[in-house]
């Protein structure tokens, strides 16, 4: 657990401190908040608090790393299911063939500590899926050959559009608190583009569109 503390221009976390003009929360999504509801705030002047409880619909997932030396390294594939060439590291031959496939999607369950079968059940899926794609190895073939599995959720807004710009502009004067999350299922794809929204508006006050403000949501 972090000890944070944090005002206007300054985060103390862990006993070190930091100064900034603008900070950008990304928080995530916790295990305990319940489904699209926004609870009410116990401390309405804390923002960490705040963006970690923004109503999301948590969107839990799998991913998998396997060895598939076959496929070149620029290859990669972006659909249902994603396959996509990891980095090699020169002091590790093993990472040589590595690529992350993925992800699963579960709406109903965001245990941060799946049950084995459950691992397994959708490594078994994300298997399946990939035989359909990458000719000549077959889905128990593919089993062999995963080597770790990485599980989590992603946050999703319950309107369907990211939450971009000031957290609590009312409790802190200047806006500098900023956000930029809820990005969903497909946030690898789009938050280079929602990012440059957020750059835009610190950098040349360009407007951001009022339905990505987090703003829309509160009481």
């Amino acid at each position: 657990a972090q000890d944070i503390e944090m005002d206007r221009s300054t985060i103390r976390v862990n006993g070190n401190t930091f100064g900034y003009a603008y900070l950008v929360l990304a928080t995530g999504i916790q295990p305990t908040i319940p489904r699209g509801i926004m609870k009410s705030p116990q401390d309405k002047q804390n923002p960490l608090w705040i963006d970690s409880n923004l109503p999301y619909y948590p969107a839990h997932g799998m991913t998998m790393e396997i060895h598939l030396p076959e496929l070149s390294p620029d290859w990669s594939i972006i659909g249902s299911i994603s396959i996509v060439p990891l980095p090699e590291k020169t002091d590790s031959p093993d990472s040589q063939g590595m690529f992350r496939i993925g992800s699963t999607y579960r709406h109903d369950d965001i245990h941060a500590c799946p049950q084995e079968q459950e691992i397994r059940d959708q490594v078994e899926e994300m298997c399946n899926r990939a035989s359909r794609i990458i000719t000549g190895i077959g889905s128990h073939e593919l089993l062999t050959r995963v080597r770790s599995v990485r599980t989590g959720s992603r946050p999703t807004s319950r309107d369907r559009k990211p939450y971009i710009g000031p957290l609590v502009p009312d409790q802190f004067p200047g806006s500098n608190i900023l956000t930029c999350n809820g990005l969903g299922t497909r946030g690898f794809l789009s938050a280079p583009s929602y990012s440059s929204v957020l750059i835009s508006w610190i950098t040349k006050k360009i407007p951001i569109d009022p339905a990505y403000l987090p703003s829309r949501v509160y009481p």
